[in-house]
């Protein structure tokens, strides 16, 4: 890790705000869906993606909390991801939050798909990340 700390502080501080971001997402979708007549499949395994992918950066960063050294290379490679998996968090809670039961029959299934599979390929690559750094 850098001496100054600046580079953990701001990997933790990345991190909230992804871990923040997803989850708001997720519990949208969750509520959408309780307000649904027939719930929808796909808002529920979405949000259950949303979750997980919740969970694998609260891993991430109790184990950022918990490293004794953070190489300068893993430190910059974890940023990148975050900091890529921050805008994709973004966009998807900005349409998450757009979405109304009316405007369900229009959800662009291509946009689902791509969006779950970022999720589900963040969520790998945070939980890969948590067991380097346990090493």
């Amino acid at each position: 890790m850098d001496g100054d700390g600046f580079s953990f502080i701001s990997l933790t501080s990345l991190g909230s705000s992804v871990s923040h971001r997803v989850l708001s997402s997720a519990e949208e979708l969750n509520e959408l869906n309780t307000a649904l007549e027939v719930p929808d499949e796909r808002l529920s395994s979405f949000a259950t993606r949303l979750y997980q992918l919740h969970q694998h950066v609260g891993v991430l960063e109790a184990a950022l909390n918990s490293a004794s050294a953070i190489s300068g290379r893993l430190q910059t490679t974890i940023s990148q991801s975050l900091g890529s998996c921050d805008v994709v968090a973004t966009v998807l809670n900005k349409q998450v939050m757009r979405l109304q039961a009316e405007t369900l029959p229009l959800l662009d299934e291509v946009f689902l798909v791509v969006y779950s599979d970022a999720v589900v390929a963040f969520s790998r690559l945070f939980a890969f990340f948590a067991k380097v750094l346990s090493v």
